[in-house]
């Protein structure tokens, strides 16, 4: 593991993955360039940790270190560089609601192409009219 933290004079890189999840899940109204300098400065300020927090139920098996920048949030470090960040909660509320939006796109998508377009909500004598 060549990560050696904030006293030891390495500084950590971020992937432009970490950078959009930290935009997508933490900071939805940044720019990609003002998250990236907020990220590179949070984990170069941080002692990285060998083992996860209690609530990161998944992890890459050649992650070498972690940094929980924040309650619930945790950078996960690859190679000198964070390769993505998770948040105890997923997503933050406005990518939920941008999330949620898509779904219902899509879904209303797939019953238009499948035929069912206007069918919501008919009761069953409605159908044989």
């Amino acid at each position: 593991m060549h990560v050696l933290g904030p006293g030891g004079g390495m500084r950590l890189g971020v992937t432009n993955h970490a950078v959009t999840r930290y935009i997508e899940r933490v900071k939805p109204a940044f720019d990609f360039e003002v998250a990236k300098a907020e990220l590179l400065a949070f984990v170069n300020a941080v002692e990285p940790a060998p083992e996860p927090p209690q609530w990161v139920r998944a992890v890459e098996p050649d992650t070498t270190a972690f940094i929980e920048i924040s309650d619930g949030i945790v950078a996960m470090i690859k190679d000198d560089s964070v390769t993505t960040v998770l948040t105890r909660s997923g997503h933050s509320p406005e990518a939920r609601v941008a999330i949620n939006a898509a779904k219902r796109k899509r879904r209303a998508a797939r019953r238009w192409r499948s035929g069912l377009q206007g069918t919501r909500g008919k009761g069953f004598g409605e159908w044989a009219a």
